[in-house]
């Protein structure tokens, strides 16, 4: 086993005292690296950079596959491994509230999934983003990030996804449409005009949401399947 370091773009063994086993070089105009993934077979790596490239390296051979940059061109905040589908990467990036499904072998995209208004002032650009993804299944993904929401995409049955915790406004309250746009399929979570303007009733209870930019999420196998979320406030949240 090894830990791959982007700093040098170099590979260390774990098990023999750190010793160095390898170095992968970064184009310098890709700009420095700011996330990375391999796949759980750790056949391959694929890294975001800050001038929105992403590269794909083969791990049993240290060489390139593709590299190519995001549509948006914006800093790559995350990258995470499509869960059954080998050859695909989900992506998001600063100033979208956006992930990406991205074919490495093409370099295309083929999903898109995203929340809120299409089109954000440049205060809001600078902080939106989403930060954490994790695939649970080739159409169950869940995200996290600047609006403090956990949502769960449904790709298969667009219509069953929703926030799992966010503001109470947002629960329950948006609903989600699918369309194909230039042959990518995108799922977009709109505001519910009817539900919008309704009033919540009930007695105001403390929110269990989260109150800062999630970062990351485990989905941990126990006794009772949970998935645990944390955020750049240091909470760490579990949800059944």
């Amino acid at each position: 086993p090894f830990i791959c370091c982007f700093l040098g773009s170099s590979g260390i063994n774990a098990e023999y005292g750190g010793s160095f086993v390898f170095k992968l070089t970064n184009k310098p105009q890709h700009g420095p690296v700011s996330a990375m993934c391999t796949d759980r077979h750790e056949h391959w790596i694929c890294l975001g950079t800050r001038y929105g490239w992403l590269t794909c390296w083969d791990l049993r051979f240290h060489l390139p596959i593709l590299s190519w940059q995001h549509d948006k061109t914006a800093p790559v905040l995350c990258v995470s491994p499509s869960l059954g589908c080998g050859s695909n990467v989900n992506v998001g990036v600063q100033g979208y509230n956006e992930v990406g499904t991205w074919n490495m072998e093409s370099g295309c995209k083929e999903r898109s999934l995203c929340y809120g208004p299409t089109e954000l002032s440049e205060s809001e650009q600078s902080i939106a983003g989403v930060y954490s993804i994790l695939s649970l299944s080739p159409d169950l993904t869940v995200t996290g990030g600047a609006d403090n929401c956990v949502r769960l995409w449904n790709a298969r049955h667009e219509t069953t996804s929703s926030v799992l915790s966010g503001p109470r406004e947002l629960l329950g309250r948006q609903v989600y449409r699918k369309s194909v746009i230039q042959d990518v399929e995108v799922i977009h979570a709109e505001e519910d005009v009817e539900l919008s303007h309704s009033e919540i009733k009930g007695p105001v209870q403390p929110s269990p949401a989260h109150h800062h930019t999630i970062t990351d999420f485990a989905f941990v196998k126990s006794t009772q399947p949970c998935l645990v979320s944390v955020d750049m406030g240091g909470m760490m949240k579990i949800w059944k």
